[in-house]
């Protein structure tokens, strides 16, 4: 499973601003390179995933950065790999998405919305069989770009850093968490076994 947990793309349209408060953001590059640039790296990581497993699942969330990116993204990457079986894009537009994989129940949403506090329960009411027939439940997401995890009763609720580079509103507000990408590898019958941690000083140097 890819899981973007969203603001894939920094800026939603070319006035580089957020669509809800109208901040000012910080993009390098002309809005359609970018989205050439984003969804090239997205059927990149498709095809590397492909080499390595029988079955590839994509979820794109929206983000508060790019609620209509991410939509686009979706349609694009389901329009590219049609006919392929053996690649599924998501392509609800829910903030909430659930897969269960035998005894393990995974979440993900971004993280701008309910709080991470609320998302135990929201799971339990949103996908009440998988809860009560799985053992290991899990949250993913994004939005605030630091790793933290907290174990509730019967659930973790976990947030990622991202490979972003720092932003100017960022850094002028003392964020300074480091940038990587993680790979979770779960048992159907045991929950997580092992994770791989990629950081961006190992991309550069590759």
């Amino acid at each position: 499973m890819i899981l973007n947990l969203g603001d894939f793309f920094h800026a939603d349209n070319g006035t580089n601003r957020t669509p809800t408060s109208g901040a000012t953001l910080d993009v390098d590059g002309r809005f359609a390179r970018i989205a050439q640039v984003g969804f090239r790296a997205m059927v990149r990581c498709i095809r590397r995933a492909l080499e390595k497993h029988e079955r590839v699942i994509v979820r794109n969330n929206r983000g508060n950065h790019d609620p209509h990116q991410a939509f686009m993204l979706s349609l694009a990457l389901n329009a590219c790999f049609e006919g392929n079986g053996r690649v599924e894009v998501d392509m609800s537009p829910a903030s909430f998405y659930y897969y269960r994989f035998g005894k393990v129940l995974i979440g993900s949403t971004h993280g701008d919305g309910a709080k991470l506090a609320d998302l135990p329960l929201i799971m339990a009411h949103d996908a009440d069989a998988d809860w009560s027939a799985t053992k290991f439940r899990h949250w993913h997401c994004g939005h605030f770009h630091h790793d933290q995890l907290k174990e509730y009763p019967g659930v973790t609720v976990e947030t990622h850093r991202t490979l972003a580079a720092t932003d100017s509103w960022h850094k002028h507000q003392g964020y300074r968490s480091g940038r990587d990408m993680k790979a979770v590898i779960y048992h159907r019958e045991f929950g997580e076994v092992s994770r791989i941690r990629c950081g961006v000083d190992m991309l550069e140097a590759a």
